[in-house]
């Protein structure tokens, strides 16, 4: 949810930086087979994203992120 976000900041064309609160990174990291060696997945839901004139993104994005 929103507040469990601290900033997203788009990086470049195919990269976003989301950081958590500290709560919702603990929650995170807590979860079973999280950090694994195996990919973990964030989704992205539409809504997320706007462009520059405001416009709301209507898809939806599944990927892969590295845990850093």
């Amino acid at each position: 949810t929103l507040s469990d976000i601290l900033s997203a900041t788009i990086v470049s064309d195919t990269s976003l930086s989301i950081v958590l609160t500290s709560t919702k990174a603990t929650a995170l990291e807590a979860t079973t087979g999280f950090n694994t060696g195996a990919a973990d997945k964030v989704d992205i839901l539409a809504g997320f994203l706007r462009d520059t004139a405001g416009n709301l993104d209507s898809a939806t994005y599944n990927t892969s992120v590295i845990y850093a």
